[in-house]
């Protein structure tokens, strides 16, 4: 089992991630960035081998956001803005990696298109707007 603790870079030879960053009892645990196998990346805080607190994650090739927020558990948890490929954006409580309860959805230009509630992801209820 490893014991390392302070800062270390492991490559994996099996799946291709990549973890750069703060490790204690050998587990992923403090600041660090994770390249996943599609070439997205996390970079943010790691707590007992999981993301989290604040962190942000970017799609692999155009380097643009995909989320910026708070991550529980190793998905995303708490406040946070979710975007998709095309800029339009998700903000509010995320719980066990999906939008629930008040949030705003907006289209790619900025605009507000929802406010209100959503359950696992989807908007439910009238539109507040």
């Amino acid at each position: 089992m490893l014991t390392h603790t302070g800062r270390g870079v492991f490559k994996s030879t099996t799946d291709g991630t990549t973890y750069d960053g703060e490790y204690a009892r050998g587990l992923r645990h403090g600041a660090a960035r994770f390249t996943f196998q599609d070439g997205s990346w996390f970079e943010g805080n790691f707590r007992d081998g999981e993301r989290d607190g604040f962190g942000r994650e970017f799609y692999g090739g155009s380097g643009k956001l995909r989320y910026e927020g708070r991550f529980k558990g190793d998905r995303f948890g708490g406040q946070g803005r979710f975007y998709w490929a095309d800029g339009s954006s998700v903000e509010g409580e995320f719980v066990n990696g999906l939008v629930n309860g008040r949030a705003r959805k907006t289209a790619p230009d900025g605009t507000v298109v929802f406010q209100g509630e959503f359950r696992d992801g989807t908007p439910v209820g009238r539109n507040e707007l």
